[in-house]
């Protein structure tokens, strides 16, 4: 279950994102089921606040980079500010570790933020060449003012939690294990309070202070689609792994691994292969005379060559538009297979330059 709902007595509503695993990343499912659980209590007298929150190291890591960018994403995400900054009951959000991208406007959506100390904010849409979502528009530039706001958005860079504070974008920063009790407080505090004093408070604070919110959120919609369009059908993310071919696999191990702190990841003896942990990245050593080096030709030297080929992980993998761009430039690509990179087992394509590099195009690991 990847959104935990709770309610207490006092009437608080938690909404908890629940992909640690991912940092809270957003697909469009659990997209959807957060805009439906606000939807559902933002309808519920019984309801008297809501708290935003998240499961272990951050509140939101931003969309999910493995799931392939939609209308309907974007549409989610504007009918979820929307639904936060309309609702008549006071919203809180805890807000820990990353709170990047989409998390970073959801929390925008909600009246009073309660941030730990190691939390960290940015908003990078813009070094992918899109715009932000959730009415970030209209309420980054009254929380921070307009210079302030403008160089987030432009340069995309990160912020602290201390400097959120001082910049206005959130209530309170609390020690990192403090930060669940104060903010359930808070929320109980307001949920304590007069629902229809509260709700005449967001109201005309709302309009005084965002005009017409959801002609905004439209705008925004538009603006995304536009660049969406113009943004590249292949987006390397980083390089996945290279593979070398090599003619004394011992001597190699010893540079990598005791020289430059490599350690070895997996071994098939069978084929002739060894897998070399680099950070994020592989590494992988192929020996000239085993079974996959004696098909890549002659050995490194003045006549061969010691790459075999390099991967990059692309986003998002949709094989059509991959195989229609690059037939487009006059590469023909290979067929999509399952292959090992550094996330685990995907789908990739391989394709040659125009020198004959072979460069593979990967996706998201599978399962």
């Amino acid at each position: 279950m990847h959104l935990i709902q709770t309610r207490d007595d006092d009437g608080v509503l938690e909404l908890r994102l629940n992909r640690p695993e991912r940092l809270n990343a957003l697909s469009l499912a659990l997209a959807r089921d957060l805009l439906a659980a606000v939807r559902e209590g933002v309808a519920d007298p019984a309801v008297r606040a809501i708290l935003l929150s998240g499961e272990g190291r951050a509140f939101c890591a931003g969309k999910d980079r493995d799931d392939l960018p939609t209308p309907a994403f974007v549409d989610t995400l504007q009918a979820l500010a929307s639904a936060l900054v309309h609702a008549p009951q006071p919203v809180v959000t805890a807000a820990q570790g990353w709170v990047v991208g989409a998390g970073f406007e959801i929390m925008l959506n909600g009246d009073l933020v309660v941030a730990a100390r190691g939390a960290r904010f940015m908003l990078p849409e813009v070094q992918v060449g899109l715009f932000g979502t959730g009415g970030v528009a209209a309420l980054l530039p009254r929380l921070v003012g307009l210079q302030k706001a403008k160089g987030l958005l432009m340069l995309g860079q990160e912020l602290s939690a201390t400097d959120a504070e001082r910049w206005g974008l959130v209530w309170q920063v609390v020690e990192d294990d403090a930060l669940p009790a104060h903010a359930l407080a808070l929320a109980r505090q307001l949920a304590r309070g007069s629902p229809a004093l509260l709700a005449e408070v967001k109201r005309l604070v709302h309009r005084e202070q965002l005009g017409d919110f959801d002609a905004t959120l439209a705008r925004e919609a538009q603006v995304h689609a536009r660049l969406q369009g113009a943004v590249a059908a292949i987006r390397p993310r980083e390089i996945d792994h290279i593979v070398l071919r090599v003619t004394d696999l011992d001597r190699m191990l010893r540079f990598y691994c005791d020289a430059l702190g490599c350690s070895v990841e997996k071994r098939q003896e069978k084929i002739g292969l060894v897998q070399l942990r680099a950070g994020r990245s592989l590494i992988d050593l192929v020996p000239v005379d085993g079974e996959l080096g004696r098909t890549g030709g002659a050995a490194p030297g003045r006549e061969g060559r010691n790459l075999d080929h390099f991967c990059l992980r692309v986003e998002p993998f949709d094989e059509a538009t991959i195989r229609q761009r690059l037939q487009a430039h006059g590469a023909e690509p290979g067929p999509v297979e399952q292959r090992n990179g550094a996330e685990g087992e995907g789908p990739s394509i391989y394709v040659s330059d125009p020198e004959g590099n072979v460069v593979e195009l990967k996706g998201p690991p599978q399962g």
